[in-house]
């Protein structure tokens, strides 16, 4: 029989995050995507960027950038900028390094992870996994 269970999700994960290891000791914690959240941030930031107008690419990119770093990107360990000097998390950081376009491939990452429904998964599905 096929439980219903497969679809529920762990709604601490969705809202808190989990962490997503990287290479070595580094990771990122990230949220689930598409929360009332998410889409509150969104609306914010469009709404104080460009108001009623429809934006340019680069401004929805600053957009989404704000709205991931207030409600997705929860935190990150042991990553370092472009120099390699340490990166010290903050919210204000996260939107800074999500909207710099040369590391595009950085927020598809955390928007990926985001989106990936196994991370969000209650834990007890996971056991019925197992047997």
């Amino acid at each position: 029989m096929f439980s219903i269970l497969t679809f529920a999700d762990d709604l601490n994960k969705k809202r808190d995050g989990v962490k997503i290891k990287l290479a070595g000791n580094s990771s990122i914690t990230v949220a689930a995507h598409g929360t009332p959240a998410f889409f509150e941030a969104f609306r914010k930031s469009r709404a104080r960027l460009v108001g009623d107008e429809a934006p340019t690419p680069e401004q929805l990119q600053q957009i989404a950038a704000e709205a991931y770093s207030e409600t997705i990107l929860i935190g990150w360990e042991n990553l370092s900028d472009l120099d390699g000097d340490p990166l010290v998390y903050s919210k204000a950081k996260a939107a800074e390094v999500l909207a710099d376009p040369r590391l595009e491939r950085f927020f598809e990452l955390v928007d990926t992870e985001s989106k990936r429904v196994a991370n969000f998964r209650l834990a007890a599905h996971e056991s019925e996994k197992k047997r």
